[in-house]
């Protein structure tokens, strides 16, 4: 990749560091040492820039609900080979996708402790969670949580792409020493019609798109499943164009009234700042990497 991508200075990026690695030690204690449980999370999933960000946010302003945003802590204290994100991701040997396999007694009580810990300290109803790496992981969030229920968020996957490229160019995006491309490069030889694709020489937006495409490739078949009570997608655009119906559909698949903090949230910050997907344009690689889902867009362009 030849775009340069901006670094931020050494001693903020060791700060960084430390306060990761210090937030996994709490949160070990507190896989430990709390009473409290929960076994029915509801997980809002979606690839990273689809705009599960600002979902959960609005519906953050709901008093029974307590929302979690990228509990990366609670999830490496539970799970360490989750870890795809801190220094210690390598000696964790951090993967992107896990599956059922992957569930182990131990991990389940410590994440359902730590889940049941916030629930408790704010006094939510409704736990709901977010984090972009479980787009990748939900046949392991299912076999962990059986009562567990999913919003997906569906987002055209040339939109996706483009907001990924941004973040790469202005670094970050990988995590520490870029791990997370590194398990992004190991997650792609499981799927045979990627893995002889040039990664290192693909660009930003391609790096993004992939990225995009393999989420999918995880949750779109799982979720098809799911029986309706389980499992809701919304689609962006739809959130974007029309919230407070999208709220409401949330609200009534929580179990939970409508309530007018949420509402009001919405009609500040809910708005659409970028264009349309489109595949015009699209070079044969980057329509090879979007596959069939990103095929499946032809027709709504």
């Amino acid at each position: 990749m030849t775009e340069n991508v901006r670094k931020k200075p050494l001693s903020f990026r060791i700060r960084k560091e430390i306060r990761r690695q210090w937030k996994i030690l709490r949160a070990s204690a507190i896989a430990h040492s709390s009473r409290h449980e929960c076994d029915a999370p509801v997980f809002i999933v979606g690839c990273g820039r689809s705009g599960t960000t600002i979902l959960g946010q609005t519906l953050a302003q709901h008093p029974a609900i307590t929302y979690l945003n990228e509990p990366r802590d609670y999830w490496a204290a539970a799970f360490p080979g989750s870890d795809i994100w801190t220094i210690a991701a390598p000696l964790r040997n951090g993967r992107l996708e896990l599956g059922e396999a992957d569930v182990t007694e131990q991990g389940r009580q410590r994440i359902g402790r730590c889940f049941g810990y916030e629930q408790h300290r704010h006094g939510g109803q409704v736990l709901l969670e977010k984090l972009p790496e479980n787009a990748f992981r939900v046949p392991f969030l299912h076999a962990l949580f059986p009562q567990a229920r999913f919003i997906h968020v569906w987002r055209h996957g040339v939109e996706v792409a483009k907001s990924i490229e941004q973040k790469i160019l202005a670094g970050g995006w990988y995590g520490t020493g870029g791990y997370k491309w590194t398990a992004i490069g190991e997650a792609v030889k499981h799927h045979p019609q990627l893995a002889d694709l040039p990664l290192p020489a693909l660009t930003p937006f391609e790096r993004g798109l992939l990225e995009w495409r393999l989420s999918v490739e995880v949750t779109e078949p799982f979720v098809a499943h799911l029986r309706p009570e389980k499992h809701l997608l919304v689609d962006y655009a739809d959130f974007m164009a029309s919230p407070h119906a999208v709220i409401d559909r949330l609200c009534h698949f929580m179990g939970l009234p409508a309530d007018p903090m949420v509402h009001e949230f919405a009609r500040a910050k809910v708005r659409r700042l970028s264009e349309p997907g489109s595949l015009e344009g699209l070079s044969p690689l980057a329509l090879r990497i979007g596959g069939r889902w990103l095929a499946e867009q032809q027709g709504a362009d």
